[in-house]
């Protein structure tokens, strides 16, 4: 059995209508010649109400979608002018697959904590800071060489021939002020050379491809290019250019997850 609005006259705006069947109920926001379809044609009469909107709140469902379970609190403003309505609501996945992927999620988060653990345990990352700094301070003809030679070199002064980076110092060529401070001056980007890459001073005719970075500067030239074009050849009175206030943001693409300011 079809029930159908096909007028209405002096309804509220945002009605609901609700009509009972029996044992069934259909409800739907009032529409005019929208069909509401009920199993059985058997019974004497059916229930038919009207209802108004009381709030409306639109509840995010962020933490639902990552971790299958969520509450909320609702706070609605009440007609009457009265106290706010709360609701509280609980959101739960009925998906056993959810739960898999929970348990997925949680089987990663523990191989990486013992990724991270082996690494400090054996001081791996230290090891691997200082050769960077010492490739970037040395800048050999032939990196590889250089690389394995100064690990080759940890593995025989350590003892048991493991591989451990020197605990008191960052690195052991690294150069020195006065102070005992590690001179980063001669590394690019954070002395007197710039960090290869995107230019310092003058912007290319065309805007780079963006597609891959993920910062809030590369979304606001994506979604307004002209700021680049407007902007590329113009300099502040002291000299700087557009180049070298989006160089940090070109160069590092960022990640989808973690974006950046650039």
């Amino acid at each position: 059995m079809d029930i159908t609005v096909t007028d209405a006259s002096n309804v509220p705006e945002k009605a609901y209508l609700s009509i009972r069947v029996g044992e069934t109920r259909r409800q739907a926001p009032l529409r005019l010649n929208e069909p509401l379809r009920f199993p059985s044609d058997n019974q004497e009469s059916c229930k038919v109400d009207l209802f108004t909107q009381v709030g409306s709140q639109q509840v995010p469902l962020r933490r639902f979608k990552d971790q299958g379970e969520q509450t909320e609190s609702v706070a609605l403003e009440n007609p009457a002018g009265g106290p706010k309505i709360v609701l509280s609501l609980n959101f739960k996945h009925t998906d056993p697959r959810v739960k898999q992927k929970k348990s997925q999620r949680q089987t990663r988060h523990q191989a990486a904590l013992n990724a991270k653990k082996y690494l400090d345990d054996f001081q791996v990352q230290q090891l691997l800071q200082g050769m960077v700094q010492q490739l970037l301070t040395d800048r050999p003809a032939d990196p590889l060489t250089f690389m394995a030679g100064y690990i080759q070199e940890r593995n025989t002064s350590s003892p048991n021939g493991a591989v451990e980076a020197p605990k008191s110092e960052p690195a052991v060529h690294v150069q020195k002020k006065e102070n005992d401070a590690v001179d980063y001056s001669a590394m690019p980007g954070l002395g007197d050379d710039e960090f290869p890459g995107f230019p310092h001073e003058d912007c290319p005719a065309d805007m780079p491809d963006l597609s891959e970075h993920h910062s809030v500067m590369a979304d606001v030239l994506k979604a307004n290019p002209d700021i680049y074009n407007n902007l590329k050849e113009k300099k502040t009175p002291n000299g700087v250019g557009l180049a070298k206030c989006i160089k940090t943001g070109m160069d590092n693409k960022g990640h989808p997850m973690i974006k950046t300011v650039g």
